[in-house]
């Protein structure tokens, strides 16, 4: 019955097979897969949402939803053990779609009597109608429910957005925040890298950010360089003149920033397999390094990829704004116009999946051998050979990539093997030192730390932690100064000239630490990112937090530090939702 309702009401509305699987051709395991502060998850399996993209640039800031039922008969608070109680198909439900798109700053999606509320700093609407409280995921089976605590269920029933955390920071974001950059996702980066390469123009900064994207093999992947642009003078922000939005309950907000703010894909680079890692050159900019989940290596000049061919030109295709709802006493003219409008709408979505289908071999133009499996790290030397390094299961391998002439092979097998002991031990991360650049540091998921030279045969283990050392960062300011995360949420400090126990430990996450970073521009300052979805602002000397970023909604999978001196203080983080370009208010640094 359902489906016979879906189909026709598909058809009415002028609905493709593109924007009915779009997302669940992306993503089966999720419901929601983007960034969007609506954490609209599916109580119920008996109705479904076909998503139209609003896509500029691949960036999606928000989506059409065309729920398939528009009356409830009573108010409901979803939790874990319920389910959405909709009333039986019959002529009573008008079957009509949302097509009106909000910003991502918005609070509250409406669509005739139903309401979704996705902010608890505001209470619902009482009055009788067909008001729900969605704070409920898709429930588990009801023998899973039962042998969990009801503290455990509310828990896990409240989606991200709706906790109290993140209500509170969003609520304070325009004290907390010199400025700060939402880029939503559509597939997840692993890669989030300043680039150096800033230009600054009519009171407008342009960044230029390193990302990659992961598919799982579902579309081609990609090397990319983002352009953002932002507010150059962040005080002009904080003025009084700032238009009020009614609709958010905000100063400022979505839409409010400059005309010219905003994101540009620079330049897509194929790739073959997802994008594990990658790093561009310190000594070359345009040569970045990248690890796949084929088990390779790839290094990329990115100035040989032109901009005239594929990927690159011709471009995806941009969809326009969908039309607004009609009205129940809509004319014959402004059907017709939402019709015309809607099929010119389905033919750019068409040309966006024919766009997406298309693949290529990867632009690389060497390809690195040797490694044991697919790895997740890589770093640069820092001195003019190219050297990279990269650790798998039980090996770092040493690959050095400068200075080759046309006639060797484009395929490099590693000039140095590091084997460790444990040859089912795991390198989590390694780091190149700024001080000695023939020397970097390695991390393993066993907690040994070994020393290696690429001009010595053997590596060395300097010390062991407890638990699985899972990143780690050597201070480019300090070469002594160590930084190890592990899997326990902890940052141990060492130092490396007496390193048989750590000189500071600090608890900064509830779950494990996927990175840290050292500020480029102090020896006291560093960052951190975990599982738990929060960014640390650290200041080791006077072992104090300076600042929590709570904006993310997912495990943090790489985060920098802007190295430009103009830029000090800023960071670009990412999780599997979004890129964020942010930085903390001055007071924050200097607390």
């Amino acid at each position: 019955m359902w489906q016979q309702l879906l189909q026709t009401h598909d058809k009415q509305c002028g609905l493709s097979a593109r924007c009915r699987s779009f997302w669940r051709r992306r993503s089966a395991w999720r419901v929601y897969r983007c960034g969007s502060p609506f954490p609209l998850f599916l109580p119920h399996a008996a109705f479904s949402l076909p998503f139209l993209p609003a896509m500029s640039c691949r960036r999606l800031v928000c989506f059409v939803l065309a729920p398939h039922f528009t009356t409830v008969q009573r108010r409901q608070t979803l939790t874990a053990d319920s389910a959405l109680e909709v009333p039986s198909p019959g002529p009573s439900i008008a079957l009509q779609p949302l097509h009106s798109f909000l910003p991502t700053t918005a609070y509250t999606l409406t669509y005739a009597g139903l309401r979704w509320w996705t902010s608890s700093t505001s209470s619902p609407m009482t009055e009788s109608g067909a008001d729900v409280v969605c704070t409920g995921k898709v429930p588990p089976p009801v023998d899973a429910v039962s042998q969990r605590s009801s503290t455990a269920a509310a828990e896990e029933a409240t989606s991200y957005q709706e906790t109290v955390r993140f209500c509170t920071w969003r609520k304070h974001v325009r004290n907390l925040y010199q400025h700060l950059f939402h880029i939503d996702l559509v597939w997840e980066s692993p890669v989030a890298q300043f680039m150096p390469y800033v230009t600054a123009k009519s009171g407008l900064t342009t960044h230029t950010i390193l990302s990659g994207t992961r598919t799982g093999g579902q579309e081609q992947s990609y090397i990319q360089l983002l352009s953002a642009t932002v507010p150059q003078d962040t005080q002009a922000l904080d003025g009084s003149d700032v238009a009020y939005s009614e609709a958010t309950g905000e100063v400022g907000g979505y839409g409010m920033a400059p005309h010219a703010c905003g994101l540009n894909i620079e330049r897509r680079i194929l790739h073959d397999g997802d994008v594990l890692a990658a790093r561009y050159a310190p000594v070359n900019p345009l040569l970045i390094a990248s690890s796949s989940s084929n088990g390779n290596l790839y290094v990329f000049d990115w100035s040989r990829v032109p901009l005239g061919r594929f990927p690159n030109e011709p471009s995806r295709p941009r969809a326009p704004l969908p039309p607004n709802e009609l009205s129940s006493d809509a004319t014959e003219e402004e059907r017709a116009q939402y019709q015309k409008r809607m099929r010119a709408l389905n033919v750019v979505v068409t040309e966006q999946d024919r766009w997406d289908r298309r693949t290529g071999e990867g632009q690389h133009v060497l390809t690195l051998k040797g490694g044991n499996g697919a790895s997740e790290n890589l770093d640069w030397s820092t001195n003019a050979e190219g050297v990279v390094a990269s650790g798998s299961t039980g090996r770092v391998c040493v690959w050095r990539v400068a200075n080759l002439s046309k006639d060797d092979s484009r395929q490099v097998e590693p000039f140095k093997v590091f084997s460790l002991e444990d040859e089912e031990a795991r390198v989590t991360q390694v780091s190149f030192s700024w001080t000695s650049p023939d020397t970097f540091v390695a991390a393993s998921s066993t907690g040994a730390v070994y020393f290696n030279d690429v001009r010595m045969q053997h590596t060395t283990e300097v010390f062991s932690i407890e638990n699985a050392a899972t990143s780690l960062a050597l201070s480019p300011l300090d070469g002594n100064a160590l930084l190890v995360g592990d899997a326990l949420g902890s940052v141990l400090f060492f130092d490396l000239r007496q390193s048989s126990k750590p000189v500071q430990v600090d608890c900064l996450h509830d779950d494990e630490v996927t990175t840290v970073q050292w500020c480029p521009h102090s020896r006291h300052l560093f960052s951190s990112g975990g599982h738990d979805g929060v960014v640390c602002i650290y200041n080791q000397t006077r072992h104090k937090t300076l600042f929590k970023h709570w904006g993310h909604t997912d495990v943090i999978m790489d985060l920098g530090w802007s190295w430009q001196e103009d830029g000090a203080g800023q960071l670009v983080s990412t999780d599997s939702n979004a890129i964020m370009l942010w930085r903390p208010r001055d007071f924050f640094y200097c607390a």
